[in-house]
């Protein structure tokens, strides 16, 4: 500020002066800079936090099958395909028609393999659940309309919601 309040002066000489306009100049410019890195930190530091904090989820699609008949009554299959992005930890996807719920693991899951009679070690191994991923529902075939919504079991705020219409009854 001093040197501001000195170029200000009249009684200064040119020289002095245009020397003086270059230092704050130069200070105008470095200080900028620093402001723009400060605020390019911020943005990255936001825009990092946005990427992974912020969960998705959507459904894709719920498609119904034909009718079909199951001891005497008209159903049908709906396949509904679930995905998402930045799954909270320690979490899953619970995908809920009417009152059957099926369940998602997303991540890398310890599978134990079923083995042939008379086997007698155990294998293990791991398999990574990633998105998207099909879920079916047997419905009645009535030729109404259906629900069908997803929500992480550990932040219920990331869900979803979709529709389908069953076919007609074919019996």
């Amino acid at each position: 500020m001093t040197k501001l309040y000195w170029y200000l002066q009249p009684e200064t000489p040119i020289q002095n002066r245009q020397t003086h306009t270059l230092s704050i100049v130069n200070y105008a410019i470095r200080k900028a800079a620093a402001r723009f890195r400060w605020v390019a930190a911020i943005f990255f530091m936001l825009g990092t936090l946005t990427a992974y904090g912020q969960c998705t989820l959507t459904i894709n699609k719920a498609t119904p099958s034909g009718c079909y008949s199951v001891s005497g009554t008209s159903k049908a299959t709906v396949s509904v395909e679930v995905a998402w992005t930045n799954a909270p930890a320690g979490g899953y996807i619970v995908v809920t028609s009417g009152t059957q719920s099926q369940t998602i693991l997303p991540g890398t899951i310890t599978v134990t393999y079923a083995q042939p009679p008379g086997y007698t070690n155990t294998v293990t191994g791991t398999q990574t659940i990633v998105s998207p991923q099909v879920v079916a529902f047997e419905v009645d075939a009535n030729g109404g309309s259906g629900t069908v919504t997803a929500r992480f079991s550990n932040q219920t705020s990331c869900s979803a919601t979709g529709s389908f219409t069953t076919p007609a009854a074919c019996l």
